[in-house]
């Protein structure tokens, strides 16, 4: 995919609350979107374009993940549920896709209302 996507200039971890990064340091930043799983954000990284997880959740004791749960009486569900989305590169840092990016259409999502000239480090970022 060969489009224009502006750059925040932010990484993930300067938006995530010190607990949040913290589990994450723990983890060994293993399982840094597992820890979005609890909210509406969510977080993608560009091979996650062409194949998106699956959210493997526990009827049993709640648990949710995108590995899979041993042990675990599990439903599948959809990774994307909502527009909060970070797109973000191996380097971590977040990035704003054109409103006319082919990114909606292969992840099934409606484009988004704003313009180029919205989408900019000033941008307004949805809570993780």
């Amino acid at each position: 995919m060969q489009e224009d996507w502006v750059s925040l200039g932010k990484t993930i971890w300067s938006i995530l609350s010190p607990e949040a990064y913290q589990d994450c340091l723990e983890d060994d930043f293993a399982t840094l979107q597992d820890l979005t799983l609890s909210s509406d954000t969510r977080i993608v990284f560009p091979e996650m374009i062409v194949k998106l997880p699956i959210v493997h959740d526990c009827l049993r004791c709640s648990k949710i993940s995108i590995s899979e749960l041993k042990g675990c009486a599990t439903v599948k569900k959809n990774y994307l549920v909502s527009n909060h989305i970070y797109f973000i590169d191996s380097n971590f840092i977040i990035y704003i896709p054109p409103s006319d990016s082919k990114v909606w259409s292969i992840l099934k999502l409606p484009s988004p209302s704003y313009d180029e000239k919205q989408a900019s480090p000033e941008l307004a970022l949805p809570p993780v």
